[in-house]
């Protein structure tokens, strides 16, 4: 096993190669650029829960559907506050928590990495220490690098990390220690939100009894889509398009969800 300084100075094949994800923490260039793929897939994960990307259609088609009822029933007493969004995903619930629990994971990912901490697990074979102090707080690179580097794989033809896993630190460890949620910064009531859709999640893998969410309840009406839309627009899509003008990446912008503005 040799250095990755080692592999460039006899020209070895790959020698001057990473593995990609390890990439990430070179240098503050590859962070940026995998923050923003990160950050990127949040935002298609978001778009794919149609509670998020077909919400206006929703709400049109509840428009519609009430005003049929009043005047098919001019007697009958709709409920003064309808909430299409609560109405709507009910029908397609595990998948829709599914999707939006992606997004918000893969975001708060991206934050993390962000401020040049690992998102990676340390290999407890290897650096026993610091896979124990990561369990209980996030592990910047440079503590890292002080005991390890990369180094160059042979069979693979590239550099890697020694003592980096490949395995992602568990996501709820992110959400639930105190060390991780003050590094990630972020408003609790996102904490909150981001935890209840990772609890609520886990039906996709074997969906049965209806499972309700006291947490989620208490934004009545459109107020959870508002929250999850001025999520996205400020933690992804202007924190993506922020660092890709500042990189002058090549990247596309990040469109702003504008049902709202």
């Amino acid at each position: 096993m040799i250095s990755e300084q080692e592999a460039r100075e006899q020209n070895l094949p790959g020698g001057d190669s990473f593995l990609w994800s390890q990439l990430a923490y070179k240098d503050s260039l590859h962070r940026d650029s995998f923050v923003v793929n990160l950050l990127s897939e949040a935002y298609k994960a978001f778009m794919l829960s149609a509670s998020i990307s077909e919400y206006d259609l929703i709400l049109k088609e509840q428009e519609i559907e009430t005003n049929e009822i009043r005047v098919n029933f001019p007697s009958t007493t709709l409920p003064i506050h309808l909430t299409p969004f609560h109405l709507w995903r009910y029908d397609n619930i595990n998948l829709e928590n599914f999707l939006i629990s992606t997004g918000f994971e893969i975001s708060i990912r991206a934050r993390l990495l962000s401020t040049d901490h690992l998102v990676q697990e340390v290999k407890n074979k290897d650096f026993k220490a610091l896979y124990d102090k990561q369990k209980k707080q996030p592990i910047h690179k440079n503590e890292f690098f002080e005991v390890s580097g990369y180094y160059y794989d042979e069979k693979l033809g590239r550099n890697y990390l020694l003592g980096l896993h490949s395995k992602s630190i568990n996501y709820s460890l992110l959400l639930k220690e105190d060390n991780y949620k003050n590094a990630l910064n972020l408003p609790s009531e996102v904490i909150e939100v981001a935890e209840e859709y990772r609890n609520l999640r886990n039906q996709i893998h074997f969906p049965g009894d209806a499972v309700d969410s006291i947490i989620l309840n208490k934004y009545q009406g459109d107020s959870l889509v508002r929250f999850i839309v001025e999520y996205i627009n400020s933690e992804i899509v202007d924190f993506a398009n922020t660092i890709n003008k500042k990189n002058k990446f090549n990247n596309t912008p990040l469109e702003r969800i504008t049902y709202f503005d």
